[in-house]
């Protein structure tokens, strides 16, 4: 991945930033190891997306001012609206991948998929920290029930999405093997209860 583009081209810094999370979401094998120059070089873009913009314009004595932090609040908010849309585009193709299994092959479709995405939450969890030390927990201490980490926020998305279009069918698929295991054949039962869990959460 090339370096991050220029600190103050908004809309470079975001693709920059897209390309980059799009890559943590795929799986492992198909991304391979983020090297740590990659990584630096997205978890820069973040940073300078949050905080160079407010810079522009600022003399020295301006750049703690009440009225630069209201602009970077504005940035740190377009940034974590941008991720989450594309997250909910993300999550979009899973359900449309989804809709082509049913019962045993759409719980293994489930759970590979959600152990992907759960991995992906964890990575881009660290690479957005800046944005959840800022913005996300002033929104969070001023109440805002609706705004989460960014870990929590890949999970919430994908409850609503995932979990509520599949639900029926993995449900189905979960007590059909819940079956099997009172008919004494051997089932993991962490797998069970994963799932049944994650139904729960959120």
């Amino acid at each position: 991945m090339s370096p991050p583009p220029n600190k103050a081209d908004a809309d470079a810094t975001w693709k920059y930033i897209e390309a980059g999370v799009q890559g943590i979401l795929k799986h492992p094998s198909d991304r391979g190891e983020m090297d740590m120059k990659t990584w630096m070089g997205l978890y820069t873009a973040v940073h300078n997306f949050c905080t160079v913009r407010k810079a522009v314009g600022s003399s020295p004595t301006q750049g703690c001012s009440r009225g630069n932090r209201r602009v970077a609040h504005i940035f740190e908010k377009e940034l974590y609206e941008r991720l989450k849309q594309l997250l909910e585009t993300h999550l979009q193709m899973i359900q449309n991948e989804a809709r082509r299994y049913s019962k045993g092959a759409l719980l293994d479709f489930y759970i590979k998929e959600q152990d992907r995405y759960i991995t992906a939450a964890k990575q881009n969890n660290h690479l957005f920290r800046y944005l959840n030390r800022h913005w996300v927990k002033q929104e969070i201490k001023q109440g805002r029930k609706d705004i989460y980490d960014v870990y929590t926020l890949h999970l919430v998305l994908w409850k609503g999405v995932i979990d509520a279009a599949t639900h029926a069918g993995v449900a189905d698929a979960v007590t059909q093997l819940m079956e099997r295991q009172r008919n004494g054949e051997i089932i993991d039962d962490t797998l069970i209860e994963g799932i049944l869990d994650s139904f729960g959460k959120y």
